[in-house]
């Protein structure tokens, strides 16, 4: 009955008691920052990451007293993150990837791609891969661990076409791409065990309208869901 939710409204990151809706506390983070806070559950951890749009920097909070454990600076504006089991991932809009120790703040490995990004990376947690569609062409595999770029997959998509993580399961990778105002196309591509060697899996299809929210994972499944409001839940069969 102690849980504490966290909300970004008016430019500000709010702690909510979840039983009361009490407000625990309140911190200004600037209009710019369209970021949503996300809880560190890692390590038994009890606090929250934040981003400050107006000086562009991660923040680690005490959830329950608002007290700032670690501040990094990232200088641009930030597109998201990710959070593995003992490090963050930040995300800039200008394509440049950070690995943010959860403990201390420090980013000890960096990377700059070529281009810029409309879309967070997806993560085969397995195989220990990222994949990053690029604002247009490309898709990148990363080294979730060490950041170097081992593959560069050709895709083909217009600028800022990819608006959605890629999503993996199976040994697959899914990306969505946006043709029109309505119209999206999903590619479906194989992997070798060690998350590289992408190629085509089989012809690419197409979705009534855009999707713009990570897909979902479930077991065998992958639900997708699109701007115009279809859903659409894919089984995968990898025998067929």
């Amino acid at each position: 009955g102690d849980r504490v939710l966290f909300v970004a409204a008016s430019g500000a990151v709010y702690a909510l008691k979840a039983a009361s809706g009490e407000v625990l506390w309140r911190r200004y983070v600037g209009h710019e920052s369209q970021l949503h806070p996300m809880p560190l559950t890692v390590a038994g951890s009890d606090d929250v990451l934040a981003v400050d749009g107006r000086r562009h920097e991660l923040l680690r909070l005490g959830a329950r007293t608002n007290k700032l454990i670690w501040r990094l600076s990232l200088n641009e504006p930030l597109l998201g993150c990710k959070i593995f089991t003992d490090s963050i991932l930040a995300v800039t809009k200008s394509g440049k990837l950070f690995l943010v120790d959860v403990e201390d703040g420090a980013s000890r490995k960096q990377v700059i791609l070529p281009q810029a990004l409309s879309a967070l990376p997806g993560l085969d947690e397995k195989r220990g891969r990222l994949y990053v569609a690029s604002e247009h062409s490309n898709l990148f595999v990363l080294s979730s661990n060490s950041l170097s770029c081992d593959e560069v997959y050709y895709l083909g998509h217009k600028p800022g076409a990819v608006m959605a993580p890629p999503a993996t399961m199976l040994g697959l990778v899914f990306v969505t791409e946006v043709l029109n105002s309505k119209i999206s196309r999903m590619h479906v591509l194989a992997m070798e065990n060690t998350g590289l060697g992408l190629r085509p899996a089989q012809n690419s299809f197409r979705l009534q309208g855009h999707v713009v929210t990570p897909p979902l994972v479930m077991g065998r499944r992958l639900l997708v869901t699109t701007n115009l409001g279809a859903v659409y839940l894919f089984e995968i069969d990898k025998s067929a």
